[in-house]
């Protein structure tokens, strides 16, 4: 049996893969090993012990990709906590952009990026990944991320830049009433997921002027950013992740603005790694 796992900054998603077929599959927190501490990492691995009790005998490998495992510490790391709890298993550890890269390159060359809770772009030339663009975090970069909507929205809402419409259907929204939205902002241990959670409001309103120029001026930052680290305009572009998704229409249409050769979309690249299994 072979665990496989994508793990991004709001979830963790695990499979379990057994004579070519899918056996368990199910989600819980995310990790990103640039800001999880080594209890966070246990815990998603604890749990998924849990779910894996009844057939721990026959697990043999299990690959970890995620977010943060660019940086050969963050791999050891991961890497020793998984051994620990999954003792008998071959673990690997890599990088979650290696994922998209097999799931929409396969064999072939291309720009791969990660569009979700945060933000990241490699070039991969069909066997490995040769380039990254720097990262910079969700506090300098993440550039058409969730966590970038979600800022850039409540940025514009907070400073009184929105008309009374657009204010009053987010506010309608909001599971909490709007002067609490700074203490969720500063007075909590993961603001990313916050400004993150904006996004799905984003996407339901896209029709929305006001949101929709938001998220182009971000999109547009993306594309603009990562250009300069790919400035080939005939080498052909690829996305994963919820925010490259759900985005799509808005995304194909800056991508044609920019002269940027958009190949594919898609939201779970584990789910096409599947099919190479089966």
């Amino acid at each position: 049996m072979q665990i496989l796992i994508d793990s991004g900054a709001t979830k963790s998603e695990f499979i379990a893969i057994y004579n070519k077929k899918v056996v368990y599959h199910f989600e819980t927190f995310g990790i990103n090993a640039n800001y999880a501490t080594d209890m966070e990492i246990e815990d998603v691995y604890r749990y998924a012990h849990e779910q894996l009790a009844t057939v721990l005998s026959q697990i043999r490998s299990i690959k970890h990709y995620g977010a943060g495992c660019l940086r050969e510490e963050n791999v050891k790391r991961v890497s020793r906590i998984i051994s620990t709890i999954f003792s008998h298993a071959k673990v690997e550890v890599y990088s979650d952009l290696l994922i998209p890269c097999h799931a929409l390159c396969q064999k072939r060359s291309g720009v791969v990026g990660i569009l979700g809770t945060g933000a990241a772009v490699c070039h991969y030339d069909g066997e490995k990944i040769t380039h990254i663009a720097p990262s910079l975090g969700y506090l300098l970069g993440d550039e058409g991320s969730g966590i970038d909507l979600g800022k850039r929205f409540l940025k514009a809402y907070l400073s009184k830049q929105l008309s009374s419409e657009t204010c009053k259907t987010f506010e309608k929204w909001l599971s909490f009433e709007p002067i609490q939205i700074i203490s969720q902002l500063y007075g909590k241990e993961s603001p990313r997921k916050f400004l993150a959670s904006i996004a799905p409001f984003l996407s339901e309103n896209i029709n929305n002027k006001e949101i929709r120029n938001i998220c182009t001026d971000a999109f547009s930052h993306f594309f603009r950013f990562n250009k300069i680290h790919f400035p080939d305009p005939s080498i052909a572009w690829y996305l994963s992740g919820s925010i490259a998704y759900y985005f799509q229409q808005i995304i194909s249409e800056v991508a044609e603005n920019e002269n940027i050769s958009l190949q594919k979309i898609i939201q779970k690249p584990l789910e096409e790694i599947i099919l190479c299994y089966q």
